[in-house]
């Protein structure tokens, strides 16, 4: 999975929201590609910083204006190498990107959840918090803001009157989780990852003939039963048709 990551064609974009998500996952868990030809971390990291844009913030393509939730990723996905004075001025865009009602616009001119929660992730990730003064709009933090997002089902909707959805919910946790900790979560370095055994591989292939063995049988049966069953339906018109005779008196005469 590294290896198709870091081959990805999209990364050659030079889109600062796609390298900022591949190098989120890479920065995980510390993970680096064995594939000849592949984008490294470190190619990843300086193509980002090239497309900072002097408004601090970080467009969704190489060309485009900055906006938040772009922003807000390429904070998270630069935080762990502690660029400071990269990180400050993209905290500084999102200070300027807040709305008076606490919120953040998408690129298409909507309020929305994930701009509110990958924000809110990456000021703890930049070492700032929600209660950074810059961010609390008439006394309501960002963290107030995105609960206006959470439905009775307790999931999250991307725009507010929306059902919830799985993404939407996704990056709230991560931003809430991110709140009660005090700093950013996704790091994985500590868990040991353990690869398929051979005696798991035998065990899986065991299971998956065993499965077409059960398919095939079932099927056998069924051819079975639609030949039996043809043989039974000709026995019984003959029966019947034997018994219409007999009781048929001008048949008989």
């Amino acid at each position: 999975l590294i290896d198709l990551l870091c081959t990805s064609s999209l990364l050659q974009n030079k889109s600062p929201r796609d390298l900022s998500l591949a190098l989120i996952a890479l920065n995980s868990g510390d993970f680096s590609p064995s594939a000849e030809g592949a984008m490294t971390p470190e190619e990843m990291e300086q193509t980002l910083l090239s497309l900072q844009r002097e408004d601090g913030g970080f467009g969704q393509t190489e060309n485009a204006m900055s906006d938040p939730e772009s922003t807000a990723l390429a904070i998270l996905a630069l935080a762990p190498k502690g660029n400071k004075a990269v990180l400050a001025a993209a905290v500084e865009y999102l200070s300027g990107a807040i709305q008076a009602d606490g919120s953040f616009l998408s690129t298409a001119g909507e309020e929305t959840s994930t701009s509110l929660s990958t924000t809110v992730a990456a000021l703890y990730a930049a070492g700032s918090s929600i209660q950074d003064e810059r961010f609390v709009k008439e006394g309501r933090t960002l963290l107030d803001s995105l609960f206006s997002y959470q439905n009775e089902d307790n999931g999250f909707c991307r725009i507010s009157g929306e059902k919830s959805d799985t993404t939407s919910s996704l990056w709230a946790l991560y931003a809430l989780e991110s709140v009660r900790s005090g700093q950013a979560v996704l790091d994985f370095t500590g868990i040991e990852l353990t690869p398929y055994q051979p005696s798991a591989l035998k065990t899986y292939g065991s299971f998956i003939l065993m499965t077409i063995g059960m398919i095939a049988v079932v099927y056998i049966l069924l051819l079975l039963s639609r030949h039996l069953g043809r043989k039974i339906d000709v026995k019984r018109a003959k029966v019947k048709s034997d018994k219409i005779e007999k009781t048929d008196p001008d048949k008989n005469e």
